[in-house]
């Protein structure tokens, strides 16, 4: 008697095609994978320009895990450990780092998301819990080939900035790089529309049997349940950073980090 299980199962049409299944079937006769495993992965390379120095950090190869409706966006490049560079006048330069690659998790079943940032001089990236974004998309009648895939042209507004998207209906999944999601099929490439913050397709790859699974960000000094509670937190820690450094004369002066110089204005 075979045992039964609720899973996801890749069916391949074709190569440029991926269809999601949900049902109930035998263990052992079906090519199926635990739910959380991840259907696939995109690569990118992850512009930012250097205006934007709260985030320039971030700039080279980037990977998107997914599956039907969950996905993780790991900076590759990220420096696992952080580290203070040196000092500029009366400034630290500090390199940020994180052993998870500052990952960002989303979430559709249950509308959350949840990603890392750094606070201060503490010496690990904090963990932020916060419902999904809210992205109003345009569609547009504009059509181009990337990777092989067909793909469609979309506009919305994230965080004060105006994205450009083409995404591929192919891969029926709502995700993108970055906090980038809502569209019906895979975001291959994006950017703003200042050319600020870019994000080019690298490559593809499918699972016929996958292992890796989709995961959330657990590691961190601080775990805050909003992006607003951080942003409170990370200007009290700056304000009270330069008043002690004023009341022990060391001419220490901390900067950020802010919305300015952020890929988010707000």
């Amino acid at each position: 008697m075979h045992e039964l299980f609720l899973n996801f199962c890749v069916v391949l049409v074709s190569p440029w095609f991926l269809s999601l299944i949900f049902f109930v079937a035998p263990a052992k006769e079906q090519a199926c994978f635990k739910e959380a495993a991840a259907l696939g992965r995109v690569f990118y390379r992850q512009h930012v320009d250097r205006e934007l120095f709260c985030d320039k950090d971030k700039n080279g190869p980037a990977t998107l895990w997914f599956n039907a409706y969950e996905s993780v966006y790991v900076h590759d490049s990220f420096p696992r450990k952080s580290a203070i560079l040196g000092e500029r006048g009366n400034e630290i330069i500090l390199q940020p780092g994180d052993k998870e690659g500052f990952p960002i998790y989303m979430n559709v079943r249950d509308g959350e998301i949840i990603f890392k940032r750094y606070l201060g001089l503490e010496p690990e990236a904090s963990v932020i819990h916060d419902t999904l974004p809210e992205i109003t998309w345009e569609l547009l009648d504009f059509y181009k080939e990337i990777g092989g895939y067909r793909c469609q042209r979309a506009e919305g507004e994230f965080a004060g900035r105006l994205y450009e998207a083409w995404f591929t209906r192919e891969i029926p999944v709502p995700f993108g790089p970055y906090k980038l999601w809502g569209l019906p099929g895979l975001i291959l490439e994006a950017s703003d529309e200042l050319g600020l913050v870019r994000f080019e397709f690298a490559g593809l790859e499918l699972f016929a049997s996958p292992e890796q699974e989709v995961l959330k960000p657990v590691k961190g000094r601080r775990h805050f349940q909003s992006y607003e509670e951080y942003w409170r937190a990370a200007e009290e820690r700056r304000i009270n950073m330069n008043k002690e450094a004023r009341a022990e004369g060391s001419g220490f002066r901390a900067l950020g980090p802010t919305k300015d110089c952020s890929i988010e204005i707000y």
